[in-house]
């Protein structure tokens, strides 16, 4: 049982020094129950954890717990609320922490807080879900999820799944399933269609699950001046990601059809250090899809760019990309314009 789990797991990670016990108090519940944490030393050290147990805990779960007010928790003497789950995911544990509750789960993540006395335990277990998904269950990795995410960031809502499946040229299943995990993750808003989405927080998440460099298949070069091979590919199919469709430094980073066939082309030596070029073969074509003009040069579309930013070698710059497309949103624009 989740309970006794969680019970056993936080009294062995506890510090067991001068008297620190856990104890069960009473009022146990299947999914709740009240634990005593008491210090023999410490006269005033005397705990009372309420303690909510769940199965899975995801951003909506979090925003549930809204019913925890001043006024509750003072009706039940201020206890120290604690969840526990089999694992929590970094956001969930960002967002209980933001409510001043505490967690625990059986990986090994945890934190434990009170004030009155003061205790602080904080312990870092798995941040990925040891636990296989459920069947019928679609995340956020893979190239084939990539089409949705961005038409979700780039077209302003309202929209229903079957227009995004038209747009992004996969099944009304596929992309129904899809929805349905990032409404429980809370990443969109949904009532009837899609009225709202988390466009920044669906990047982070969706590059948590994305790699640059693990994703599509690179291969690095070397040229004398890379920004005159950026002159010489105007009209070309490449496009130019990175840090260079930032601020112009750093490596040259650009998705083309077919690495080899682009460096006979262009002439670029393959090198295995000191690379100041890197030629990508997208993992989706949806990587390339709705590109901008730079200069005649087209540029990895913002939220495709924010993705390779995040998960590359420059996850600063993608924060701070996403900054400046929050502060000036009108590249968002209707689906039915993209």
């Amino acid at each position: 049982m989740l309970l006794d789990d969680g019970f056993s797991s936080l009294r062995s990670w506890l510090w067991s020094g001068p008297g620190l016990t856990l104890d069960r108090d009473d009022g146990r519940r299947h999914d709740h129950a009240w634990w005593r944490l008491t210090g023999g030393d410490t006269a005033d050290l005397d705990v009372r954890l309420l303690v909510l147990a769940f199965e899975q805990v995801t951003p909506r779960t979090v925003d549930q717990l809204r019913f925890l007010t001043p006024e509750s928790l003072r009706y039940l003497q201020y206890p120290t609320v604690l969840v526990v789950a089999p694992w929590l995911s970094p956001r969930a544990r960002e967002l209980i922490e933001r409510r001043d509750l505490s967690y625990l789960d059986l990986t090994g993540n945890a934190l434990l807080r009170t004030f009155r006395p003061m205790v602080y335990v904080r312990l870092h277990g798995a941040d990925v879900d040891p636990r296989p998904p459920e069947r019928g269950a679609i995340g956020l990795r893979g190239p084939r999820i990539n089409g949705l995410i961005r038409l979700l960031v780039d077209a302003t809502p309202p929209y229903r799944a079957r227009e995004l499946a038209a747009a992004a040229g996969l099944s009304e299943s596929y992309v129904s399933r899809a929805l349905r995990g990032m409404q429980e993750q809370d990443l969109i808003q949904r009532r009837g269609p899609i009225v709202d989405v988390d466009w920044a927080e669906l990047l982070r998440q969706r590059s948590g699950q994305y790699s640059l460099l693990g994703d599509n298949q690179g291969r690095a070069f070397l040229a004398k001046n890379p920004r005159d091979l950026i002159v010489r590919i105007r009209g070309e199919e490449a496009v130019v990601t990175g840090p260079c469709a930032v601020d112009e430094t750093g490596p040259l980073e650009l998705y083309v059809p077919d690495a080899r066939t682009f460096a006979r082309a262009h002439q670029l030596q393959p090198t295995k250090t000191e690379a100041n070029i890197l030629l990508l073969e997208p993992a989706s074509t949806s990587q390339v899809e709705r590109s901008r003009c730079v200069d005649g040069v087209r540029h990895a579309g913002y939220s495709q760019l924010v993705q390779d930013l995040l998960s590359g070698s420059l996850p600063a710059a993608g924060e701070a990309l996403l900054d400046r497309l929050a502060e000036a949103p009108d590249w968002r624009v209707p689906l039915r314009n993209l």
